[in-house]
Formats: structure tokens, C-alpha cells, sequence
């Protein structure tokens, strides 16, 4: 088969082909990025979950140093008395043996702990207030601006910062105030109950799950409860706005001594960015399919072993398959046999990094046969050729079509036999040849204008159409047969001495009677000269032939 790569047809494909690489590498991409970027959420949740896991530590120190007042503990340079509990009453005491001993409030003990957790950890933790006792548990302007949220009844607040060029979690929890909390903070005008947190709702969860997400929600929270076991499941919430937020809800069921179900611990995080993307991903890489499995011309990608991996919805009905059969199938399981090496070649230079363009023919699934023009593109994988795509064009109509065209430029439309360019061209070749002899015959059907004149054109037609039925039914296959004018035929006989000639035309005598003793209509009469070349002058021959013929016509009228 012809190598197209370098005609404007091979080009065209070729960045036809190379359009679809970039769609397919478009598709893989957006599918590394939701893989990328599902891990990364990953990640961010393995980290909430961890923080969560240490605001309850912390929450319990403090819950435990404040149900018992606070601690004393001997005074050092490390832990000096703490001056902003000085309103305090025995803040500092002495023991019987002489101990200098001062109280630490939570927030001291969170302090130190948080330091020295840190110093091993490399995580930090603390209370901040927007009103402190100590400056040093200032907030910060991210704390700051988390307080104002809790303050408004956000139940948890956390956040990606940078620092030190890393993505570094923040997560700040309300504390609420107790009675046993006063001891310290009572005199800044708190009461039990002041916080920075909400109302508790153990119910609030289900009721603002999106009304077509409960039934789900209600499912997950029975199989949790059931099975004894972690849950995690992605739904919607409205808020008050009515507008809609994608949850992350994992969760772990919590059962007593007595194996009593008492509820869930779980953490909730907005995966509605994240929903956002995959959305859009999926759209882009939807679009991108629906272009590729609609257009006109095959498409095709093949992995290492030239296996398909994809086939669209033109190149199944090109083949005639299913596209799911096609799958795992090898494009030479349908090519023709002698096409093979042609396909191997192909293959071969598309390892090289090279771009391909070349005719091939293979079997449809109904037996027929399809001849294509494959424009394949190395499917590139880390650095190395892992496959090919192909933009594969039927052009089975097209070579009709130019069998057709050629047909017509060397044949007669209306008998089918050569027409005169072919004669002469043949005569030319024979000529040339010195194959002799060469005999040619020259004949004219008669009263080809009465008939025309007096039946019609059609009736001429018919007229012409049995003269060369007559030819076609006495000469060889080897025979030139041509129409050279209106109603004149001329035919070469390679290889064919002058009694051989004369016994041919005596049998076109012989036919064109049985032909006219059977007609009811027309009659078909021809007049008929012959000469036998025994040189190359097959133009002379010619002539004498064509003057014998009209010395036939002369002898019919008289």
C-alpha cells in the first residue's frame, strides 16, 4: 500500500491524528488530576481527623485541670507564678517542708504542655481568647478571625495556611464555661454557659441534610449501627439560605459496657469544592468522549501489545462489531492477510516516535471488505511509545468511486466496451511491441441516422448496445473491443493471422443473423473490414480496415 505521509490527504490526517492525541491526553490528564486530587483530600482529612483527635486530648487536660481548681506545682524558672491569677486567693503556698508551690490555671498547663508536645511533635496547641487573661494567649489574626466565627456559632473552625512552604492545618474549637471555670475567669464578666460555640442538636445533622439525600444518610447510620463498624459517605446539606453544601461525613459508632448503642463519633468536612471540580472534570472529560465517539471517521487507541483500548462508535460500525467486543481485540485480527507486513512496518515506525499514514483492508463482521486509510500517532507513556492512536478513514466509497472514474476514462458509458483514447493508446502499445501479426477490424453499424430519426435516440442506443453484445460474445478476453465513434467500432486482434480474422468476422456474420431472426423491433445490421498487420505500421492497417469496411456498406445498399 502507498505511504500517504506527505500528500495533503496524509497531512490532513495526520493533524487530524494528532487532534485526537491531544483530546485522549486531555481525558487521561483530567483523570490524574481527580486522582491527584482525591488523594490530596485524602490527605486533608487524615489530618482533620488527627486534629480533632488532639482538641479532644486537649479538651480533656483542661476539662481535668479545671474540675480540680487548677495545680499546684513547686515554683522554678521554668514555671514562675503566673501574674495574671494574682486576684487569686492562695495562688502561692508553702508546704509544711518549705516547698514554694504556685497554681497553674488550664491555660498555664496547655501552655507548657503545648510546648513540650510541640518540641517533639512538631504540632502546636494552645487556648486563645478574645478576651485573655494573659497576653501571651492573644489570638492571632487567623484565631482571631476564627473566635469571631465561633462567636457567631460556628461548632468548629479550621483552615490551610502556608507556613515554612507547607500547607499546615488550623483548628480551633469552642470552649464553653463551667462552673468550675469562674475560679479564674469570673471577674471578666463570664457566666456558666458563655462560650463560643451553639446550642447542642443531636438531631440538627438530619434535618439539614438535603431532603433527596436522607433516605441514603438514614441507610449509612443504620449499616454504622449494625455492622459495629466506621462508616464514611459523601452527601448534601441545605443552609439557611436554602443554598447547598457537599458534606464528607465519617463517623464510628459508640456502644457502652453493655454493648448499648449511644451514638456516633464522627467528623464532618465541606467537600463542596472538591464536588465542584469533579463536576467539571467529568464534564470536560464527557465532552471530550461525546466528540470523539460522534464524529465521522474512526478512532482507535491501542496499548503496547497493540491491543485496543478504546475504539469509537464510527470505527465499530466501520468493522461492524459491538465496541465492547472490539476491546482487547488487535487491529490485525481483521486485516487481510496480505496487508499484514504492510500494518508491522507501520507499527515498527511508530516506535521510532514517527508519525504513519498508510491504506490497509480488512474483513467487516458480514464477510465484506473495507479498505482505510490509518493515520496512526505514537501514544507516548513515561518517555517510552506505549501504543498507538489511529484516526482510521473509510475509504471504500472513495475507491469506488476512482474504480469508477478510471473505468470511465478508458471504457464507453453507453456499451461498456473500451472507448478511442484506450484504441489508440493500444494501437500505440501494440505498435511498439512488434507482436505480430495484428489484425484489426473496423464496423460501422448501418442506418444508424434513419433509426435515430425515425424510432429515436433510444432506439440508436439499443442499436449500439447489441453491436457490442455481438463483439463481446465472438472476440477473446485478450481482444480489444472500443467504440471509436457514433455508431463505428473498432476492434484489435493480438496474435491473430488474416484467415484467423476472416473466420472471426464470418462468425459475427453468423451471430448478428441468430440475432436478428429472434428481433420483433430493430434490426441490427453491421458493415465489416478487416486487415492483418504483418509489420508495425499498425496505422496503415487501420486505415485499410476502416476502407474496407465502407466497401461492405457500398455492397449492402447496391
Amino acid at each position: 500500500m502507498p505511504n500517504l505521509s506527505l500528500t495533503p490527504l496524509g497531512r490532513r490526517f495526520t493533524l487530524l491524528a494528532w487532534v485526537f492525541v491531544a483530546a485522549w491526553t486531555i481525558i487521561i490528564t483530567v483523570i490524574l488530576i481527580m486522582r491527584l486530587s482525591a488523594t490530596r483530600l485524602e490527605t486533608q482529612d487524615l489530618a482533620r481527623a488527627q486534629a480533632q483527635t488532639l482538641l479532644e486530648l486537649d479538651q480533656g487536660l483542661r476539662l481535668w485541670a479545671s474540675q480540680h481548681g487548677g495545680v499546684y506545682v513547686p515554683i522554678d524558672v521554668r514555671t514562675p507564678p503566673n501574674p495574671y491569677l494574682a486576684h487569686i486567693p492562695e495562688r502561692d503556698i508553702t508546704t509544711p517542708a518549705g516547698v514554694h508551690l504556685t497554681l497553674m490555671n488550664p491555660a498555664y498547663i496547655l501552655r507548657q504542655f503545648g510546648q513540650e508536645f510541640g518540641a517533639r511533635t512538631g504540632i502546636e496547641n494552645r487556648i486563645t481568647s478574645l478576651k485573655p487573661l494573659n497576653p501571651i494567649n492573644a489570638p492571632d489574626e487567623w484565631e482571631r478571625d476564627a473566635l469571631m466565627q465561633l462567636e457567631r456559632g460556628a461548632r468548629q473552625v479550621s483552615g490551610f495556611v502556608e507556613k515554612n512552604r507547607a500547607p499546615v492545618l488550623r483548628m480551633m474549637r469552642p470552649m464553653m464555661t463551667e462552673e468550675h471555670c469562674l475560679k479564674c475567669h469570673a471577674f471578666q464578666g463570664y457566666q456558666v454557659g458563655d462560650g463560643r460555640g451553639g446550642v447542642r442538636d443531636p438531631d440538627l445533622l438530619f434535618r439539614i441534610v438535603h431532603p433527596a439525600d436522607r433516605a441514603q444518610f438514614a441507610a449509612h447510620s443504620a449499616r454504622v449501627r449494625a455492622e459495629k463498624l466506621p462508616g464514611a459517605i459523601e452527601f448534601r446539606i441545605l443552609l439557611p439560605d436554602q443554598s447547598e453544601r457537599w458534606i464528607g461525613h465519617v463517623c464510628q459508632p459508640v456502644f457502652d459496657a453493655t454493648d448499648k448503642f449511644l451514638g456516633t463519633r464522627g467528623s464532618n468536612r465541606d467537600i463542596t469544592e472538591r464536588k465542584q471540580l469533579e463536576h467539571e472534570l467529568q464534564t470536560q472529560r464527557d465532552f471530550a468522549m461525546t466528540v470523539m465517539d460522534t464524529m465521522g471517521q474512526g478512532l482507535t487507541v491501542t496499548d503496547a501489545d497493540s491491543r485496543f483500548v478504546y475504539v469509537n462508535r464510527a470505527y465499530a460500525q466501520m468493522v461492524g462489531l459491538p465496541s465492547e467486543e472490539l476491546i482487547g481485540k488487535q487491529p490485525a485480527d481483521a486485516t487481510l492477510a496480505e496487508d499484514h507486513m504492510a500494518l508491522a512496518r507501520a507499527r515498527a515506525e511508530r516506535h521510532t516516535g514517527k508519525t504513519t499514514s498508510y491504506e490497509t483492508r480488512f474483513h467487516r463482521a458480514d464477510g465484506s471488505i473495507v479498505t482505510a486509510l490509518i493515520t496512526g500517532v505514537p501514544r507516548w507513556v513515561s518517555g517510552k511509545v506505549a501504543g498507538t492512536i489511529a484516526v482510521v478513514t473509510d475509504l471504500t466509497a472513495q475507491k469506488r468511486v476512482e474504480e469508477q472514474l478510471k473505468f470511465l476514462s478508458t471504457h464507453d458509458a453507453l456499451t461498456g466496451v473500451y472507448n478511442r483514447a484506450f484504441f489508440e493508446t493500444e494501437l500505440a502499445r501494440l505498435g511498439a511491441s512488434h507482436e505480430l501479426p495484428v489484425s484489426i477490424i473496423v464496423a460501422d453499424v448501418d442506418d444508424m441516422k434513419i433509426n435515430n430519426d425515425t424510432r429515436g435516440h433510444a432506439a440508436g442506443d439499443e442499436l449500439l448496445k447489441r453491436a457490442a453484445r455481438v463483439f463481446q460474445a465472438v472476440f477473446r478476453a485478450s481482444d480489444i473491443i472500443a467504440r471509436i465513434g457514433g455508431d463505428e467500432f473498432a476492434l484489435i486482434l493480438p496474435g491473430t493471422d488474416a484467415p484467423t480474422a476472416a473466420g472471426m468476422i464470418t462468425r459475427v456474420r453468423e451471430n448478428l443473423a441468430e440475432l436478428n431472426s429472434h428481433a420483433t423491433d430493430l434490426e441490427l445490421n453491421l458493415s465489416l473490414g478487416v486487415a492483418t498487420a504483418r509489420d508495425s505500421a499498425l496505422e496503415a492497417t487501420f486505415k485499410i480496415a476502416d476502407a474496407r469496411m465502407y466497401e461492405d456498406k457500398r455492397a449492402h445498399k447496391s
